[in-house]
């Protein structure tokens, strides 16, 4: 093994331990499988084919009324979800991954450009302050550890080819967002019929890939002869699939703004658990993010106590 694969492979290394979250951790082993072998860069699409499978078949334990959204517009939705998926899991090919966590911890401004761009979207003053806040405490509290000397950033053509990949996803994330939120207030769809019809896109979307790019029975043979990736492939697909219910039942219920303000948070308190959990310590640094973090979502949660009506 070079010592350039053994870099990447310390880089991964490195990042697991900073979340509790399953499926990043899934994530995490899975990209650390990749070093043994090149043939495994195949495996990226197949993962995400069985992610869309799972996905559909939790959808599909729960019964509900015909869906009133033309099929066809979930195919949009598709594109961008399955585009945006790929290029983010791919980009740390070239990138740390705590650093694509820290660029997608971004992803609720995107949200609300995008919303106010192309969907005319209206938000007050106070969402505007609290989803920078937000946004800016997370990236502030990652920030030691995306620039670590124990994390590797690639240097030149492949650093910057990650990092666009990571802000073409985020403009996906953007544009996908408020699209849903469209959907939702002119059709009514439930969360499990948005997840359903989605997920049938995405089946195809990446049976059709994998198809054209011959790399079905190439990923079954690295599979057959790496055993151990199979529970991490597992865990990425069924915690994934469950963790999906929520997020589109979060977006059909309260919109996709609150949707991505609330994962980003998850994240940051995902770490945070694992730091204190594990003993390490904390800078003033990220002390100082703490506090704008738990600002921001006492802000938010001031200001939806206050659009609440008052019971007499």
């Amino acid at each position: 093994m070079t010592s350039q694969t053994n870099k990447r492979a310390n880089t991964t290394t490195v990042a697991a331990p900073t979340s509790d979250n399953n499926r990043e951790d899934s994530i995490n082993k899975l990209i650390k499988h990749d070093k043994k072998e090149p043939l495994s860069k195949r495996l990226e699409k197949e993962i995400l084919f069985l992610f869309c499978v799972s996905a559909g078949f939790v959808s599909l334990i729960v019964k509900d009324k015909k869906d009133p959204t033309p099929f066809k517009n979930y195919g949009f939705i598709s594109v961008l979800l399955v585009a945006s998926t790929f290029l983010s899991n791919h980009s740390i090919r070239y990138i740390s991954y705590p650093t694509q966590v820290l660029t997608k911890s971004c992803k609720p401004i995107p949200v609300l450009i995008m919303g106010i761009l192309f969907f005319k979207r209206h938000y007050s003053l106070a969402k505007y302050f609290i989803v920078v806040v937000i946004s800016l405490g997370v990236c502030l509290f990652m920030f030691p550890g995306a620039s670590s000397k124990n994390n590797i950033h690639n240097e030149g053509s492949d650093h910057f080819f990650g990092n666009m990949i990571l802000l073409i996803s985020l403009l996906m994330d953007g544009v996908m967002g408020p699209f849903q939120d469209n959907l939702v207030s002119k059709y009514k769809p439930s969360s499990t019929q948005m997840m359903l019809s989605t997920n049938i896109w995405n089946f195809f979307l990446f049976l059709i890939v994998t198809i054209l790019h011959g790399e079905l029975f190439p990923a079954i043979e690295y599979i057959q002869k790496y055993p151990d990736i199979i529970p991490y492939i597992l865990a990425f697909c069924i915690t994934s699939a469950v963790g999906q219910q929520f997020i589109f039942l979060t977006t059909n219920k309260f919109g996709s703004l609150n949707c991505s303000t609330i994962t980003t948070t998850r994240k940051f308190f995902s770490i945070l658990v694992s730091i204190f959990w594990f003993g390490h310590s904390l800078n003033q640094l990220q002390w100082f993010s703490i506090g704008l973090v738990f600002s921001g979502l006492g802000l938010d949660v001031f200001q939806s106590y206050k659009k609440k009506p008052k019971l007499e």
